[in-house]
């Protein structure tokens, strides 16, 4: 079933955005967007304000045609952790055994 997404939600989740607050110099959000059939498209906008990330957001929104999409996801980067490689593989240890617990 084709669900469109309706471009009369994105001033609402505008306002949602903008009462984001945010402990990192670059903004980052992420929309990931698809119709369930095939592997989804995921877009990253970058910027030093979430107006700019918007303008560009509404942009792609636009010439991608992401109206047509069954569903639209935004996530927006709050906070960010540097981690070195070791920090990283026991990060992804730990997912491991919480996949391995969730699974039996």
């Amino acid at each position: 079933m084709l669900v469109k997404t309706k471009e009369s939600y994105l001033p609402a989740i505008k306002e949602m955005i903008e009462t984001i607050e945010t402990n990192i110099s670059k903004q980052l959000m992420i929309v990931s967007t698809g119709d369930f059939t095939n592997r989804g498209k995921i877009f990253e906008f970058y910027g030093s304000n979430f107006d700019t990330i918007w303008r560009n957001f509404l942009t792609a929104y636009h010439v991608n045609k992401l109206d047509q999409a069954t569903y639209l996801r935004i996530d927006i980067v709050i906070e960010e952790e540097k981690n070195n490689y070791e920090q990283f593989i026991q990060h992804l240890k730990k997912s491991e055994e919480i996949i391995t617990l969730i699974s039996m």
